[in-house]
């Protein structure tokens, strides 16, 4: 069973993963990237799938071996690829008093937020126990 280090690790690789895809898509479409810029996409895609990586832990304690419940659930999981699918348009509704910049970082952050809790979803259905449907 992964522990937190190993959650943690893997939820850093992904931050890593999704700011490089993040930096390639901007260079990509033409847009050039002070170091600022790049500066914010990799903090934010980091810390972002790092608290990702260790949240479903945080909302349901690993007390006992059977701590999985709807946290760490194939609905759980559905439920956050539903929100990352429909994420940027919810943001610049509930955000619109924030700048298209802030709104892009709120966007990038929640994004890495939510495959970071996938990448530990992952990781645990990998074990004998898997995840729980509901």
């Amino acid at each position: 069973m992964a522990n937190r280090d190993e959650h943690t690790a893997v939820g850093a690789f992904v931050g890593f993963l999704y700011a490089a895809y993040l930096c390639k898509e901007k260079l990509d479409n033409g847009k050039i990237l002070r170091d600022q810029d790049i500066l914010r996409i990799i903090f934010l895609s980091f810390t972002g799938s790092i608290v990702g990586s260790i949240l479903p832990d945080i909302l349901e304690p690993a007390r006992h071996p059977n701590h999985r419940q709807s946290f760490h659930s194939v609905l759980a999981a559905s439920l956050i690829g539903v929100f990352l699918k429909n994420n940027k348009s919810i943001v610049q509704r509930i955000f619109s008093n924030l700048s298209p910049v802030e709104q892009e970082a709120v966007y990038t952050g929640l994004v890495a937020l939510g495959l970071g809790y996938l990448s530990h979803l992952f990781l645990d259905a990998q074990t004998p126990k898997g995840l729980k449907w509901v």
